[in-house]
């Protein structure tokens, strides 16, 4: 049986990917290597910018990058990468391979200095899923050059039940910025207005001032008592956001209650930020938070059996 069903039948456009059973929060739906892998050359800081150019030239034939890349395939992964999405209904066998690039893949930065490039990664099935900006699951996706390179991790950011349609946030670095941004961001990258449960309401006021509460907890988070962390980490759950804010949420939350003894409070708040960071390809706070069980069994002995 399979986990997911790609399908065009109650999705919220398109093709998307349905839930084939029921998924807990912080479950691994699906891992997946990529079909498609490729270095676009393009530096990332930029790459909002030079986009459209990068696109352009290589429909053009200005440059092959993606061409390259698509005739390096196996018969059957080309047949897989021919299935996605374009929003073409005519056109050459190149402009088709750059517009199923535009609209399905995933882009990331490859190192870490100011003019590192952005990868391009294209999913069998995970580029299927669509796009919700309180999303029920997040993929994480292996940035590094060590093995398995581009491999991505599908995970369920809140309950899904069996037959629900899962979706993602295709701008996880703006998702605490308002609608009018997030709106700009997505008709740039994928030319669309999104209408989900945060942008379709009419009444946005709730939505908007949890995502500036965000935005004041990272600001403000040395001042701040580990009842409003909990607070924090309720609106993160509800936004569907399982990412580093949310295990640094977790991190600052052990800390509180570390410093006023409070010890299996604050092993329970490190143990749910490792459960957060479990399916990370590059852990953030696993070593501080693996640090926390050895400094409370040195404060607390008799917490030890309990947390063994």
């Amino acid at each position: 049986m399979f986990l997911v069903e790609v399908t065009d039948d109650d999705v919220t456009v398109g093709n998307g990917l349905i839930a084939q059973q029921k998924f807990q929060k912080g479950a691994l739906i699906l891992e997946q290597d990529p079909i498609l892998l490729c270095n676009t050359r393009k530096p990332f800081e930029t790459w909002d910018r030079e986009a459209n150019i990068f696109y352009d030239e290589e429909a053009a034939g200005t440059t092959a990058i993606l061409a390259t890349a698509y005739s390096k395939l196996s018969w059957e992964d080309q047949g897989a990468f021919r299935e996605l999405y374009t929003s073409k209904t005519r056109g050459t066998d190149v402009e088709h391979i750059v517009d199923r690039c535009r609209y399905n893949a995933f882009r990331y930065r490859l190192g870490t200095d100011a003019d590192a490039t952005t990868r391009m990664a294209v999913y069998r099935t995970i580029s299927f899923a669509n796009h919700s900006c309180i999303p029920n699951a997040v993929v994480y996706i292996n940035k590094s050059n060590s093995y398995p390179r581009g491999q991505a991790r599908l995970v369920a950011t809140r309950d899904i039940p069996s037959g629900d349609e899962i979706l993602i946030n295709y701008i996880p670095e703006a998702w605490q910025e308002g609608r009018a941004t997030r709106q700009a961001k997505l008709m740039l990258g994928w030319g669309f207005d999104c209408c989900c449960e945060a942008c379709g309401d009419d009444d946005l006021e709730p939505d908007t001032s949890e995502r500036t509460l965000c935005r004041w907890y990272d600001t403000w988070q040395d001042g701040i008592i580990a009842a409003r962390f909990r607070i924090h980490i309720a609106i993160l759950h509800e936004l569907g956001i399982r990412d580093k804010a949310l295990s640094s949420a977790f991190l600052q939350l052990r800390h509180r209650h570390f410093g006023v003894k409070e010890y299996k409070e604050a092993v329970r708040a490190a143990l749910s930020g490792l459960l957060v960071e479990q399916h990370f390809y590059q852990k953030v706070h696993n070593d501080q938070l693996l640090s926390l069980y050895s400094d409370c069994a040195l404060k607390d002995n008799s917490m030890h059996p309990e947390h063994q």
